[in-house]
């Protein structure tokens, strides 16, 4: 076993796929690895910070319609966010 430490660094990465509710949408791959440290406080305390990126992919349909013609279309959407956590393990 290692020796407790007061800074620990680690690195994390979550993968999994949206769902979405409304009929016309799609869900996709959702990523998001960070990095960050656990902070030893005092006592079993401790207090956890990490800043990450999230990608995600969307599909939704999309139609128009007048007296005149009809279209619809898939619209592909891709976020990308940054992400800043903060937390308290106890």
């Amino acid at each position: 076993m290692t020796r407790p430490r007061k800074i620990t660094p680690y690195l994390n990465c979550g993968a999994g796929y949206s769902f979405a509710l409304a009929s016309c949408t799609n869900g996709g791959m959702l990523l998001n690895p960070a990095i960050g440290a656990e902070i030893a406080l005092r006592g079993k305390l401790q207090l956890l910070l990490n800043a990450g990126y999230e990608f995600q992919e969307l599909e939704r349909l999309k139609g128009y319609s007048d007296d005149h013609f009809s279209v619809e279309f898939r619209e592909r959407l891709n976020h990308h966010s940054i992400v800043l956590r903060a937390g308290v393990l106890f």
